[in-house]
């Protein structure tokens, strides 16, 4: 059974509003957890601090000698860590999610998210991990594989589905048809694969047991290759040892290459099934730096931003979580 712990990573000085929203959104959708925030050069700004107000949240230094006990080849993982470029955070912290979920059990989570549902319902699973739809060719574009001639109707399709999403987002209201022609098109451009900005699992998990492994011949220089690429290699080779496969709708409802959608005004809401959403902000950081406190902490009209719309449960919700 998996512990109702959340956990999450966090390298740097900075720490933006949305993070504190990612927390406090995930303890209020589930009352019974804890959040448990691994650091390392830690920020100190109003956001930090107000998350130390709250009970359930534990701030936890990273302790590499501690994580490393009893994992296969400590000193190339300690190697592969070392050798992350210093201006990739994301790249290191992918294997300390893996090192925390294996020491202590729990749901790993990115500061990207917000919670929309309690995942309660997962923690009967001995582990699970989530999939999104991404460019069948992506993996081979990132490792710099040449262009082949049949990944012609594949680019084609992806392009003609990028920009119509962009249009039927800004100028069709998020119309039904405009919808259903994107799908269509996903068919051909798309394919599911897993992503590890939300994972969960019992301590000593044999998938993460096995990803830890193979850490140490894995290329850190190669974006993604400690990510998602190694979540979907370890699948490939275990069949996942128990671990539970959800679909894109319980945390990637929006593909990552349509996260301009979040920031859209006419965008409808999630699916029932979805427990959170990746708004993944790495592929949106100027809109991202403008959800300020300033811009979000006003209730949102018919014409909000969906992560306006999605974030403003949560902050509506705010007194009761710091009231508990």
């Amino acid at each position: 059974m998996i512990p109702y712990r959340f956990h999450l990573i966090w390298i740097g000085r900075r720490f933006p509003y949305v993070n504190r929203l990612a927390v406090e959104s995930l303890l209020l959708a589930n009352p019974g957890a804890e959040a448990v925030i691994h650091w390392a050069d830690p920020p100190s700004n109003e956001h930090w601090r107000s998350l130390e107000t709250l009970s359930r949240v534990v701030f936890r230094e990273l302790d590499l000698d501690e994580l490393l006990e009893g994992v296969p080849n400590p000193e190339g993982i300690r190697r592969v860590l070392e050798s992350v470029a210093d201006d990739y955070p994301a790249g290191r912290s992918n294997v300390w999610r893996y090192l925390v979920l294996n020491r202590f059990g729990g749901i790993y989570a990115d500061f990207d998210v917000l919670a929309l549902r309690s995942m309660e319902p997962l923690l009967g699973e001995r582990g699970f991990v989530g999939e999104e739809l991404v460019f069948k060719a992506d993996d081979e574009r990132v490792q710099g594989a040449p262009f082949r001639a049949s990944m012609i109707p594949e680019y084609a399709a992806f392009l003609a589905s990028w920009g119509l999403t962009r249009v039927n987002s800004r100028c069709l209201r998020a119309s039904r048809a405009g919808e259903a022609l994107s799908e269509a098109l996903s068919k051909v451009w798309g394919v599911r694969k897993l992503n590890n900005a939300v994972l969960g699992a019992e301590a000593g998990h044999p998938f993460f047991r096995r990803a830890l492994e193979l850490v140490p011949e894995t290329d850190p220089a190669v974006r993604y290759g400690l990510g998602p690429i190694l979540m979907n290699r370890v699948w490939a080779e275990t069949g996942g040892e128990g671990m539970a496969r959800l679909g894109p709708e319980a945390f990637y409802a929006v593909p990552p290459s349509q996260t301009h959608r979040f920031f859209c005004r006419h965008e409808r809401p999630m699916p029932e099934g979805a427990y959170l959403v990746h708004w993944c902000s790495s592929n949106e950081k100027e809109k991202a730096a403008k959800l300020t406190p300033e811009f979000l902490d006003a209730e949102p009209g018919e014409r909000a931003l969906l992560v306006h719309r999605l974030a403003w449960k949560t902050i509506s919700g705010r007194d009761a979580l710091e009231r508990g």
